[in-house]
């Protein structure tokens, strides 16, 4: 594991590329246009931030911006006849992530690219839901045991119908206080987040990725901070102790302002902190990495437990396939 303030070491071959994705990270959060880059365009786009480059300034990824534009047109097709089938079965259903970023964080959707779409519904919900899902064509993907989320798949628009931002057993996340807390979103008839409510769930999303994904997922928490603001951000650390995840929440938060503050390193050195390599290649810790990650952000020893039970059946389900 790298100590972020190490990222300043004289010597390190990754330098200059960290210095310059995040400080592109940093214009990106703060709004302000970017008129060139010398960081690979390859690198760019691993992180998600293309089309977001461009809308500040570099004209070179145009096609960038011009390719998720096309996958947003897309998605404004197929979503909403999805919500409303889900709704019209009593179901209540909130995106989260990059639906709910896109539309609520950025000033066009299309400069939030994503993967898939990721739906939020109430646990009571949930076979139900596949219920509807699987009339409407949808095929399931394979998925670990004791998963927070399973995949659904039709042409080319792929569902994460999640119960939870976590698996069963590493929170307290009072999801009948997040439903109660909940505002009319997009598409019509899906619901939104709460501000604090989506902020924490972001910050559990990143660490439970290890802080290893797109750097997009930083700028994210940069406007989310901003929208709620001081106080919100203090509700957030308050709501995340009441659920058990501030550790992991912490996390997520330090390596945050890391990036978007360089100058001011965390509080912390050890096995919280994401290996540069990781960073930029956007990629995931070996198993002894992710097991030094888990020690570090778990708040009590049954999440542990679950956190390890969730490893292993991921690691079975890979070795079966």
């Amino acid at each position: 594991m790298c100590n972020l303030p190490e990222l300043r070491a004289p010597g390190d071959g990754m330098l200059p590329i960290v210095l310059q994705m995040f400080a592109l990270v940093r214009d990106l959060a703060a709004r302000r246009k970017v008129t060139e880059i010398s960081i690979t365009p390859r690198v760019v786009q691993r992180h998600l931030l293309a089309p977001l480059t461009c809308m500040a300034g570099v004209s070179a990824f145009r096609p960038d911006l011009a390719r998720t534009s096309v996958a947003w047109a897309a998605l404004v097709r197929a979503l909403p006849d999805v919500i409303r089938e889900l709704q019209g079965g009593g179901i209540r259903v909130a995106p989260i992530k990059g639906v709910s970023y896109a539309t609520g964080l950025y000033g066009i959707p299309a400069e939030r690219p994503m993967t898939d779409v990721d739906l939020l519904v109430a646990p009571s919900d949930v076979k139900a839901s596949m219920r509807t899902l699987t009339r409407l064509g949808f095929l399931r993907e394979p998925s670990p045991r004791r998963h927070h989320a399973t995949t659904w798949v039709r042409g080319g628009l792929v569902l994460d119908l999640h119960a939870n931002i976590l698996a069963e057993g590493r929170n307290s996340i009072d999801l009948d206080a997040v439903w109660n807390r909940v505002r009319p979103g997009w598409p019509d008839g899906a619901w939104r987040l709460d501000p604090v409510d989506e902020l924490v769930f972001h910050w559990i999303h990143m660490a439970r990725n290890r802080l290893c994904g797109p750097l997009i997922q930083v700028v994210d928490s940069a406007r989310l901070v901003e929208r709620v603001g001081a106080a919100g951000v203090a509700a957030a650390f308050t709501r995340a102790r009441a659920w058990k995840v501030d550790r992991i929440v912490q996390a997520a938060a330090e390596f945050s302002t890391y990036v978007c503050d360089g100058d001011r390193a965390p509080r912390w050195w050890s096995l919280r902190v994401p290996a540069i390599a990781n960073v930029i290649e956007v990629r995931q810790p070996g198993l002894v990495g992710k097991v030094l990650f888990d020690l570090a952000t778990t708040t009590t020893p049954g999440q542990l437990i679950a956190r390890a039970r969730e490893l292993a059946a991921r690691l079975r389900g890979s070795a079966e396939r």
